[in-house]
C-alpha cells in the first residue's frame, strides 16, 4: 500500500502540535494492478523540530483504518519547514486603565 497526505493544517496548542489532513492510501497488486483506493481525514500528533531556518514538523508513528484494513504508518517529515520569527527577548509591560464599567449613583 502506498499513501499521501493532503495536509489542511499545522495547529500548535499548550498539549502540543498536531497536523489535520486527508490520508490516502492506494492498494495494489504485486503486479501493479490496482486493487483499491480508500482515504480518511484526520488529525494526528506531530513533533517539530529545530532547523536552521525554522522548524520541521514531523508526523508520529499511528495507525490507520482504510478499506478494512489496519495500516501502519511510520513517522514522516512534512515538505516544508514553517519559519518562525524570533522571539523576543523581552515582552512590553501593558498599563493598567481605569476600570471599564462605571458605576452611577441613582437618584
Amino acid at each position: 500500500m502506498t499513501g499521501q497526505l493532503r495536509l489542511q493544517r499545522l495547529v500548535i496548542t499548550p498539549r502540543g502540535a498536531f497536523v489535520t489532513g486527508v490520508f490516502t492510501g492506494e492498494l495494489h497488486e504485486p503486479d501493479g494492478t490496482l486493487v483499491g483506493v480508500d482515504s480518511r481525514r484526520c488529525t494526528v500528533p506531530a513533533d517539530l523540530e529545530r532547523r536552521d531556518g525554522g522548524l520541521r514538523t514531523v508526523v508520529r508513528p499511528m495507525q490507520l483504518d482504510l478499506m478494512g484494513i489496519t495500516v501502519h504508518v511510520r513517522a514522516f517529515t512534512l515538505g516544508a519547514e514553517v519559519a518562525f520569527p524570533p522571539a523576543p527577548t523581552h515582552l512590553p509591560r501593558r498599563r493598567r486603565s481605569g476600570s471599564a464599567i462605571r458605576v452611577v449613583p441613582s437618584p
